[in-house]
């Protein structure tokens, strides 16, 4: 059953984190759909779930955010349509009958038991992303028509609005908290050090890696290698990744007194406005599984995404990959095309060489 929206709910919603909240659940209501959701995609790739109205559960849509944004058929629709600020029925973009053989429905809908189909959407950009408003229908239920466009079009001045106050408030927050929250729930040692590796951020694990000096050490509040030669390929290997914001991370293999060496992969990141590198430890392998593993610490991959890049890197084609996955050919070239929009690459065989150019890729006596 539909309820009227009231514009002084909608703009309730825009500092009221309670009212926006039920933001999605109020449009919902309005229209009559069965979900409404809120969510944004932030310029470092990262989807955040704002507001939904219950339809599906919080787990199923964090699943949607770290898998599955990336292979979302509608995302790349309303991109390429090139609309911003304006409401678009995905559905004449992306037909009912082409949505559901994608692998986005099959993997992520259908493996729900559920039909989602249908959606009507408002996308809206700015300096920190890309943010949608989604109205969802399945697959047993009416099509959008002009009528619910119009309606939902009607509101879209104030709609816009509360998004884009939103997308800001995201935005801090999610600065603020994910250099941190990244560190501390990484296992891994990770630092943030500047141009002259003075240290700026540590986690807990590579607080207790320095407190080794078994392979780097902090040397008032520097980070350093314990060998001359491997200390003088980091500080190259930090200006080198800091030179080429777009290029793929570059990576030093540090010996320790004690076991095998570590791999530090770098790669320039920029936090507050400053120019800085992260810097992730860890054992080398050559083992699959720690390709893939590193490719979504370093590229923010999914992991289906990330076992299809290093299937490409050991020299799969396209065909062998959809025939070993039982998903049809063009599928497995859309999700390389997002593959290589992560990696910052125009070709597949850009995403080959970024796999095979994964740590380790120098020793001290030179690269590897």
């Amino acid at each position: 059953m539909k309820h009227a929206l009231a514009v002084e709910d909608i703009y309730e919603a825009a500092f009221d984190d309670e009212c926006f909240a039920g933001f999605a659940a109020a449009l919902a209501s309005a229209f009559g759909v069965r979900s409404a959701l809120v969510h944004w995609v932030h310029k470092d790739g990262a989807a955040e779930i704002l507001s939904h109205s219950g339809y599906f559960t919080d787990e199923q849509l964090a699943d949607y955010a770290q898998n599955f944004v990336a292979m979302d058929p509608w995302i790349e629709a309303a991109a390429r349509a090139g609309q911003v600020n304006s409401v678009m029925n995905l559905e004449e973009l992306v037909p009912a009958a082409r949505f559901t053989n994608t692998e986005f429905y099959n993997e992520y809908f259908r493996a729900m038991g559920d039909d989602t189909c249908r959606c009507l959407g408002i996308r809206l950009e700015t300096e920190s992303g890309a943010g949608y408003l989604a109205l969802h229908r399945g697959l047993t239920e009416d099509a959008f028509d002009e009528s619910v466009t119009s309606r939902l079009a009607e509101y879209l001045p104030h709609i816009r609005r509360v998004l884009a106050i939103r997308s800001k408030i995201s935005a801090a927050q999610h600065h603020a908290a994910g250099v941190s929250a990244a560190f501390d729930a990484i296992g891994l040692p990770i630092l943030l050090v500047d141009a002259r590796l003075r240290i700026k951020q540590a986690n807990p694990a590579a607080e207790d890696l320095l407190r080794e000096e078994s392979a780097l050490r902090c040397r008032l509040g520097t980070l350093e290698a314990m060998s001359p030669a491997a200390n003088a390929l980091l500080r190259n290997a930090v200006n080198a990744a800091l030179a080429d914001e777009q290029g793929p991370p570059a990576a030093v293999a540090v010996p320790a007194s004690m076991g095998a060496p570590l791999c530090l992969s770098i790669a320039p990141k920029v936090s507050r406005g400053q120019r800085l590198a992260l810097i992730l430890a860890s054992a080398p392998s050559r083992e699959q599984d720690d390709r893939a593993h590193r490719l979504r610490l370093l590229f923010r991959l999914s992991p289906s995404e990330a076992m299809l890049a290093v299937m490409l890197a050991d020299g799969h084609s396209p065909a062998e990959i959809a025939e070993a996955r039982q998903v049809s050919v063009g599928t497995v070239r859309l999700q390389i095309k997002h593959i290589a929009a992560k990696l910052g690459c125009n070709r597949q065989s850009q995403i080959v060489g970024v796999v095979s150019a994964l740590p380790p890729l120098f020793t001290p006596a030179g690269r590897s």
